[in-house]
């Protein structure tokens, strides 16, 4: 037997990697209220005229592909993006595409959105947290 062959050795799970995802969204005045309600209530503290409205999520498909399940209401639970969608933002594989962000801020998304086996979930959290930072409502799952 080879080295970590041996009985007893614990094989080490792999975590897939995932990343986290967005979608720019109308702006609020689109929205139904009872959805703006619950826009303004998950970023209460935040500014009265955002920059926009963001949808943020974690994944382990690419953005694009995660942004079309939305479209067709796969694996949507509220239904923003399907909803309000305009377009996804690629986070993972290169700098947001957002006007108002300065380069700085964009790197600091992508190294939180890129594919890692840490705990996507929290880096979601601190991506919309980011956003929300920089002036932007976020919504999420």
């Amino acid at each position: 037997m080879g080295i970590g062959q041996g009985e007893g050795m614990a094989k080490r799970k792999s975590t897939p990697q995932r990343i986290v995802y967005a979608g720019l969204l109308m702006p609020l005045k689109h929205f139904t209220p009872a959805d703006k309600k619950r826009v303004l209530r998950a970023n209460e503290g935040g500014k009265k005229s955002p920059k926009q409205v963001i949808y943020v999520g974690e994944t382990g498909l690419p953005t694009e592909e995660r942004y079309l399940q939305h479209l067709l209401k796969y694996k949507s639970q509220r239904g923003w993006i399907y909803k309000y969608g305009i377009r996804p933002i690629e986070l993972s594989t290169r700098l947001a595409d957002l006007d108002g962000l300065k380069p700085s801020v964009k790197k600091e998304i992508y190294m939180l959105a890129r594919p890692l086996r840490t705990d996507s979930k929290e880096r979601e959290a601190a991506v919309a947290a980011i956003f929300r930072r920089e002036g932007f409502y976020v919504v999420s799952a």
